[in-house]
């Protein structure tokens, strides 16, 4: 049986002490300070509880750092934390990713007890003070006064690269909540939006946590109110939480529940509601937005029909991206790049997850035509080839998707016309049509 516990008297144990961890990348022990009391600034999560400490390293000076203390030790762990540290988030993405950690503590013993656990940079420390958690911010009259609708756009806009950038990655943090994005100081004076407690987070080469442990229940499945619909009812079918199989595969619900909760919250808006957070389980299983009163759904119409296509999406797979939600703030990530070879199609029959590939064409000497050669209905697309900018019309009344680098972008519902890049794929109706410069090797 496992003897390692922490527990929250511990804790009054440990403030103000000192103690030190090995480097293992320098090969010396590093030296950690844990704040008293006061100014500790003490969290208690299902998992771990955390304080604010200094690490003086002997590289990089002081780093004010947040240590978090897991209550039990559980054999996953560290191998799970360890992944997370060389994931290079950090490295890639700087302050956006500051909440990561950046080392494991194995067992340092302080005032007699092992603490277990790990260190993240002080969000918002090296640029001026701590962050603040946006749980606890809309809670406040400040929330509504200081935080201008550019300033809200500009934290949403840095979720969306957040989550963008996990998803390259095959990662989902898992429980995106009010609780663990952190709004405060950045880079340049301006305050910016992080992410913090990556702890419960999936990914399919490492081992998930278990849902209990020693009778304990120590992964949570995301947090009330941004649950995705398909994982609120797993979680309701199982009251025991016992169901190992039961994963946050992704995080792009929880994302457009806080975009949107970003861009209208107001005090007003929670008196209205009654509660701390945009969606209840209610609306959440019901799939539908029509309980929310519509002074909150009008404050931002755009956002509000992108959230209820995500609450009624079929699967996850059909969840709006972080490139949707960038489009509705009115932020497009879009280059136009110009063909400098004839475009070559390639035709795709989508069912579900099957894709089958139906033909490959190149670009007829026309600049203009349908595609009705390769198949009937295709009769209803048309391309247009001008100053070698390739334009696809679509004249279905469907959803069409534009796909760049296997990460797909609602454009709305067509008809519509779409400018696609080199290298770029148009999806609608179940077809999926692919266009490169030229005819690509082996084709």
């Amino acid at each position: 049986m496992n003897s390692y516990s922490f527990v929250a008297a511990d804790l009054k144990k440990i403030y103000g002490s000192t103690f030190q961890a090995a480097n293992i990348g320098h090969g010396k022990k590093v030296e950690f300070s844990i704040y008293d009391q006061a100014k500790a600034r003490a969290r208690a999560g299902m998992e771990a509880y955390g304080v604010f400490v200094d690490c003086r390293h002997p590289t990089h000076g002081n780093l004010p750092s947040f240590l978090k203390i897991f209550k039990s030790d559980i054999p996953e762990r560290r191998a799970r934390t360890e992944f997370l540290i060389r994931t290079g988030l950090t490295k890639s993405h700087d302050w956006l990713f500051q909440g990561v950690p950046y080392a494991w503590l194995p067992g340092s013993v302080v005032n007699g007890h092992r603490l277990l656990g790990h260190v993240a940079h002080q969000i918002g420390a090296r640029f001026g003070g701590p962050a603040e958690d946006f749980s606890r911010l809309k809670n406040q009259q400040a929330w509504d006064a200081s935080y201008t609708p550019a300033a809200r756009t500009m934290f949403a806009a840095q979720l969306c690269c957040a989550v963008a950038a996990m998803e390259k990655l095959g990662m989902v943090h898992g429980d995106l909540s009010g609780g663990n994005i952190m709004v405060g100081p950045g880079p340049n004076g301006d305050m910016v939006c992080s992410l913090c407690d990556f702890d419960g987070y999936y990914h399919s080469s490492v081992q998930p946590l278990p849902r209990k442990f020693d009778g304990v229940s120590c992964r949570p499945l995301g947090t009330v109110g941004y649950q995705y619909p398909e994982l609120a009812v797993q979680v309701d079918r199982d009251q025991s939480a016992t169901d190992p199989s039961i994963m946050v595969l992704t995080d792009r619900f929880a994302l457009g529940a806080l975009i949107c909760e970003l861009m209208v919250w107001s005090l007003q808006v929670e008196n209205l509601l009654g509660r701390n957070e945009l969606l209840s389980p209610q609306e959440i299983l019901g799939r539908s937005l029509s309980s929310l009163p519509s002074s909150v759904t009008n404050a931002w119409p755009t956002g509000f029909a992108l959230l209820e296509r995500a609450i009624q999406a079929g699967s996850i797979a059909d969840l709006p991206s972080p490139e949707d939600w960038l489009g509705v703030l009115g932020i497009s990530l879009w280059t136009e790049k110009k063909f400098t070879n004839p475009p070559f199609f390639e035709f795709y029959q989508r069912s579900g997850t099957r894709i089958k590939l139906v033909q490959k064409a190149a670009l007829s000497h026309t600049t203009t035509g349908n595609f009705g050669g390769i198949a009937p209905d295709l009769a209803n697309v048309s391309y247009a080839l001008v100053d070698s900018v390739l334009s696809i019309t679509v004249n279905w009344p469907a959803q069409v998707f534009v796909v760049t680098d296997g990460r797909s972008q609602s454009r709305g519902m067509g008809p519509m016309t779409v400018k696609v890049n080199p290298g770029q794929a148009v999806v609608a109706n179940g077809w999926e049509i692919r266009a490169y410069d030229g005819t690509p090797a082996g084709s």
